[in-house]
């Protein structure tokens, strides 16, 4: 592992760029999308960069939405959700879903004292039946969310050297598509890594040298790290990662299943600590510790 992995990054399939506002690689299911609070909602996603699918029952102002949305790849799935046979059509026809923003619904006025059971039904059915079907058969086919927990996460290593080639070797062997292993990378070619990263791991033995950890924490990633690292103590709090023997494989197994298992509000709140922590140490801090070096 020394001789190989010089640093690791963990990403989230399709992960975005770390900003909490932004959908960038979501596809995001907005029912209702026609008009009202849905076409205003799918506007907003398509703003902060999601793929939107819109779903309604009148295609033609479905069409009048889609051509209000920013960007590209969004859809139109008309179906009237109320519909057993249109449900099932809708749903078979999405990709994997990140979101989903239900807002179909039908209002309807009726005086009390000529309220029936029909007028219930049509008030009913399409308000609270269908979309609580609707999510239902979602989650059962799994087209949506992350439903297989830490299996959906995919595994960066950067680096260079005599284990190059074997590790290549068993990643083909074992056929496990969630692993990427790369060559040394030029310092602009990892910082986008690290933009796209949710979690950084760093496994050496030793390690004196704190600028990929600041780095790292200024990018907003959660920080797994060994003792061996000295930058720990400065950039490791209290939720923002987990430290680790590099020595005991199985150490450092449970650390990275432990953060991986983490909620999405939990990784957020990480990321953030992690930015707090790295915007201490900047210009300012350098020139008071040579400030105080030359007063020694």
């Amino acid at each position: 592992w020394k001789n190989f992995i010089i640093w690791l990054l963990l990403n989230k399939m399709a992960e975005i760029p770390f900003n909490p506002f932004s959908l960038s690689g979501k596809t995001i299911l907005v029912t209702g999308a026609s008009a009202g609070i849905g076409k205003a909602i799918a506007i907003a996603c398509s703003q902060m960069g999601g793929m939107v699918i819109l779903n309604g029952r009148n295609q033609e102002r479905l069409k009048k939405t889609l051509q209000e949305l920013s960007g590209e790849g969004h859809q139109i799935i008309s179906a009237d959700l109320s519909m057993e046979k249109d449900r099932t059509r809708l749903i078979d026809n999405l990709p994997k879903l990140d979101g989903l923003v239900q807002c179909a619904g039908v209002g309807s006025r009726v005086p009390c004292k000529m309220i029936g059971k029909d007028d219930l039904e049509h008030v009913f059915v399409p308000n609270v039946e269908a979309p609580i079907l609707l999510q239902t058969e979602l989650l059962a086919k799994k087209k949506i969310g992350d439903t297989d927990g830490v299996n959906s996460w995919q595994l960066d290593l950067f680096g260079a050297g005599v284990l190059h080639d074997e590790m290549i070797r068993l990643v083909d062997q074992a056929g496990d598509t969630s692993i990427h292993i790369h060559p040394f990378c030029q310092p602009e070619e990892l910082a986008k890594e690290y933009r796209c990263a949710r979690i950084f791991c760093l496994p050496s033995f030793e390690e004196h040298w704190g600028v990929v950890v600041h780095e790292a924490a200024l990018s907003g990633c959660v920080l797994l790290l060994a003792k061996g690292v000295g930058a720990a103590e400065d950039f490791l709090g209290s939720d923002n990662g987990v430290s680790f023997s590099p020595f005991s494989v199985k150490e450092m197994a449970n650390a990275m299943i432990r953060v991986m298992s983490w909620s999405d509000e939990q990784l957020l709140c990480a990321q953030l600590e992690s930015l707090d922590l790295a915007v201490k140490f900047g210009l300012s801090e350098f020139v008071n510790s040579v400030k105080l070096i030359c007063k020694v």
